[in-house]
């Protein structure tokens, strides 16, 4: 099979003195202090690391990223996705090495962003204790939003900005933690529009919350490593939350995805350095294992038909995940890169077998996940959006619900005296079942007619749910969670 899937590097920026680090750290504080200043916490634990020839480079020199461009293209990296910094009332930081890059035509790599929507913070995002906040992260009204878009436009249009589907992919950090994102969206895809860009291809980053985005304004989603894994495959040691990098692989192989869903792999990963003894580690990387993991990721994601893997990262010295060659290392994970894309690494899969992962739905992820959906479905009220106008806009005017608990009834409330009827409940224990709607049972009923589609409520189970509908239905089957993420 021919390898047309493009690996695009996460690219750390804060490689260069900025003064919100100098006010808050100290003169001429960068990354490279983290990464110098870490110790080994137990007997090989390998720390500090050190670039290749005491490389400690500047990123406001012109040709530290030409040297990254050269390298990156020498082993098979397409493209680099930046961290893009945006806070209160327009601020940003971090922003020299993209717009060098912009105003550099000669410096020829693809590149997008991934806006990093997180407070900055004095302590490390995910560190324990309390963190003092340097920058808010707020998102003001519709002339911030314009403001965000206005900075943006110049890469969007650059012929070098990565595109899928013609439109300039953007990936954001938290969605969930956006209050206005429906309208902020809405927005912005109407100013690309009236700029001559057919849209934005937002791309929601799975982190270590699990979250999995359906709203209709979001065109793919990218698992975020070891970020969303790592929340199962950890044990502590003492402070430090040590993590098997081979159980985290392999899960993340196993996990089943569909197109647009992109995979992910990491380097390698130990934050000590920012960190220390509250630190996150994960012990058994090698160039040679990596790049046989990447290689499997990059099948699968053929498969799937999905055309980018994202990989993390290019230089994230702090995490110990970068690709940039290192004084143990030399070259190698770049050189496994190579060889994964090259498909080299046949030998070491020979006699393992990889399953499709049977992903059990916890408790504590089932409600994570019916509170996200509860809080979007309020969100969307307060924003205008109306939920039976997700029927209409499908034409389903004549629906049934299965499931009739709480999320069942709301629905039913919230679709009183509009154009969209509720024919009637589905249930498998009609018991169960409370609702002022006429109730079938799922194994006693023969067949499902006289209704445009069913609405699955326990979207935890929404699968295997919709398979047995399908079977004694011939309308479309749809998740609650299509619903109200469709609004």
């Amino acid at each position: 099979m021919e390898n047309k899937v493009k690996i695009i590097a996460l690219y750390l920026p804060q490689f260069h003195e900025i003064e919100e680090n100098n006010r808050a750290w100290g003169k001429g504080f960068t990354e490279w202090d983290n990464v110098k200043n870490a110790v080994p916490l137990f007997k090989g634990h390998y720390q500090p690391r050190e670039p290749l020839n005491d490389n400690y480079y500047n990123l406001l020199n012109p040709g530290t990223l030409d040297w990254q461009i050269k390298l990156a293209k020498k082993y098979g990296v397409y493209g680099f996705c930046f961290y893009h910094y945006w806070f209160r009332d327009g601020k940003y930081v971090l922003e020299k090495p993209a717009e060098m890059l912009l105003n550099s035509p000669e410096l020829d790599i693809p590149f997008c962003f991934s806006w990093a929507n997180e407070p900055w913070t004095k302590t490390w995002h995910g560190a324990t204790g309390e963190k003092e906040v340097l920058i808010e992260q707020r998102y003001g009204d519709e002339k911030q939003w314009r403001k965000h878009f206005d900075y943006l436009l110049p890469f969007f249009k650059d012929s070098r900005y990565i595109k899928a589907e013609g439109k300039p992919v953007l990936l954001i950090y938290q969605i969930n933690k956006i209050g206005c994102f429906n309208q902020m969206a809405d927005l912005w895809e109407s100013l690309a529009i009236q700029n001559g860009i057919p849209g934005i291809y937002i791309v929601d980053m799975l982190t270590s919350d699990g979250k999995i985005s359906r709203n209709k304004r979001v065109s793919a989603s990218v698992d975020f490593e070891p970020g969303k894994e790592k929340r199962k495959n950890y044990r502590k040691e003492g402070k430090l939350q040590i993590n098997s990098y081979d159980e985290v692989c392999i899960q993340m192989i196993n996990t089943i995805h569909k197109k647009n869903e992109y995979r992910c792999i990491f380097v390698d990963y130990d934050d000590s350095p920012r960190r220390g003894v509250d630190g996150n580690i994960f012990p058994g990387s090698a160039p040679d294992k990596f790049g046989a993991y990447f290689q499997k990721i990059i099948e699968l994601s053929q498969k799937e038909d999905n055309s980018f893997v994202f990989l993390n990262a290019w230089n994230e010295w702090g995490e110990g995940n970068y690709l940039e060659p290192d004084k143990k290392n030399g070259y190698a994970y770049l050189e496994a890169v190579q060889k994964a894309l090259h498909g080299e690494y046949k030998e070491f899969w020979k006699e393992k077998e990889i399953s499709g992962y049977n992903d059990s739905v916890l408790p504590v992820e089932k409600f994570r996940r019916y509170y996200e959906l509860c809080n979007q479905w309020i969100k969307n009220i307060n924003d205008g959006y109306h939920i039976e106008q997700y029927f209409i806009d499908n034409k389903y005017t004549k629906i049934a619900i299965y499931g009739m608990g709480e999320l069942g009834n709301r629905l039913v409330e919230a679709l009183e005296n509009t154009p969209v009827i509720v024919c009637y409940g589905i249930t498998k224990n009609i018991w169960d079942a409370f609702a002022e709607i006429n109730i079938k049972e799922l194994g006693e009923e023969e067949f499902f007619s006289g209704v445009d589609c069913i609405v699955v409520t326990p979207v935890h189970f929404y699968e295997e749910i919709a398979e047995e509908l399908k079977l004694k239905s011939n309308c479309n089957v749809i998740s609650l969670e299509d619903v109200i993420y469709g609004m």
